[in-house]
C-alpha cells in the first residue's frame, strides 16, 4: 500500500513543525511513507518534502483544517495513494506498518505530551508512555474518495469529531476490527479549544449530529 502523510501548516505553527521534524529524524522508519505539506505560507518552508501551496483560510481570514485535509484527499486521489494519514505540525510518528487498513476509519495511537514532559524523558520512556486513540487518522482510499471533511468548521476543534461521528457514519463507514499498530507523539502546546470559534464549532457539530441521517451520537459533545 502506498501511504501519504499530509501536514497542514500556517505561518504561526512553523516553529512547532520544525521542532517536531527534528525529533522525527530519530525514527527513520518514517521515511518509508511519502509526505506532503499543505500551506498558504508563500515564503520558504525549510523542508525537503513536497509543498502544495493552497489558500487554507476562509474569506473571513480563519484557518480551515478541513479544507486542507480535503486538498490532501484530492492530491492523494490524483497521485495514486491508497491511504492518507492526517499529520499535524506537532505530531511525530514513531513506527510504520507495512499493512494498513483498506476499509474503515482508524487512527494512530498517540501520547499527548504535558507541559512537564521533556523530549528526552519521552524518548527515554517511549515504550511505557500511555498511548490513546487520536485524531491522527488513517484513512484508506475507499474512505477518502467519498468522505470529505466539513469545511464549515473553522479554526480549531470539532472538525475531527464531526468526521468520526457525522461524516463517516452517514456514509456507512465504521471502524475496522483491528487498528494498524501505529504510535505517535503529540508535542505539548497551549490549549486552544475554549475560544468563541470553537464554541461555534461545537454548536455546528450538534446541529449536524441531530440532522444528518446515519450519524452516531457523541455523548460528551452534549455535556453542558
Amino acid at each position: 500500500m502506498k501511504p501519504l502523510i499530509c501536514y497542514a501548516l500556517t505561518e504561526s505553527v512553523l516553529p512547532r513543525f520544525y521542532k517536531a521534524q527534528e525529533i522525527q529524524k530519530k525514527f527513520p522508519a518514517f521515511d518509508q511513507y511519502d509526505k506532503l505539506v499543505i500551506t498558504d505560507f508563500t515564503s520558504k518552508v525549510d523542508t525537503a518534502w513536497p509543498i502544495l501551496r493552497e489558500d487554507i483560510f476562509t474569506a473571513d481570514g480563519i484557518f480551515s483544517l478541513g479544507h486542507a485535509y480535503n486538498v490532501a484527499f484530492w492530491y492523494a486521489a490524483e497521485n495514486g495513494y491508497e491511504c492518507v494519514l492526517t499529520g499535524d505540525s506537532d505530531r511525530i510518528i514513531l513506527n510504520v506498518s507495512e499493512k494498513l487498513p483498506t476499509q474503515g476509519l482508524s487512527c494512530v495511537d498517540v501520547y499527548h505530551a504535558t507541559a512537564k514532559d521533556t523530549v528526552d524523558d519521552m524518548l527515554k520512556n517511549i515504550d511505557t508512555l500511555k498511548y490513546t486513540p487520536s485524531s491522527f487518522f488513517v484513512i484508506p482510499r475507499s474512505v477518502f474518495m467519498k468522505c470529505h471533511f466539513c469545511e464549515e468548521f473553522v479554526g480549531y476543534a470539532w472538525d475531527d469529531i464531526d468526521y468520526v461521528y457525522n461524516v463517516c457514519p452517514s456514509h456507512g463507514i465504521t471502524q475496522p476490527k483491528e487498528f494498524p499498530k501505529l504510535r505517535g507523539l503529540h508535542l505539548y502546546h497551549k490549549e486552544r479549544l475554549f475560544t468563541e470559534t470553537s464554541k461555534e464549532n461545537n454548536r455546528r457539530f450538534k446541529i449536524r449530529n441531530e440532522k444528518i441521517p446515519g450519524t452516531n451520537r457523541c455523548p460528551w459533545a452534549w455535556e453542558k
